[in-house]
């Protein structure tokens, strides 16, 4: 089974005002976020594994496809999704886990679009794409 584990720190610092203490008698009392750690350990959560630096996608400008490279394999499945500048959605590819490099066949227009890894609702790297027909 997998180990879930998540703990949040966060230190917190009182202030004082703010625009309700200048409508009512009562003293008003905020709190700012001074700063914050996390531990997540969830193996639902892949955006803290996988960073952009370890991920390229080439060539760039392409032409009948794109090439994805991890330096790392990557521990789930992602799927790949790339967009025209309108923000229609045009090619969908699953990346399949303890994979290094893919080849994703293209058949767009020439133009410029947007490539995102996702991993369930997160998004966890976008980069541009000019294809050149």
């Amino acid at each position: 089974l997998p180990v879930r584990l998540k703990l949040i720190v966060m230190d917190l610092q009182q202030v004082s005002g703010g625009l309700a203490e200048s409508i009512t008698d009562k003293p008003v009392v905020n709190y700012i976020l001074k700063s914050a750690s996390a531990l997540i350990n969830d193996s639902t959560s892949i955006t803290s594994l996988i960073s952009p630096g370890n991920i390229k996608i080439f060539p760039n400008p392409a032409r009948e496809f794109i090439n994805i490279s991890f330096s790392e394999s990557i521990p789930q499945s992602l799927m790949l999704k790339i967009y025209d500048s309108f923000g229609r959605l045009c090619v969908e590819n699953q990346v399949e886990q303890d994979i290094y490099d893919k080849q994703i066949a293209l058949n767009l227009k020439s133009g410029m679009y947007f490539v995102k890894l996702e991993s369930g609702p997160s998004t966890i790297f976008t980069q541009k794409l000019i294809v050149i027909k």
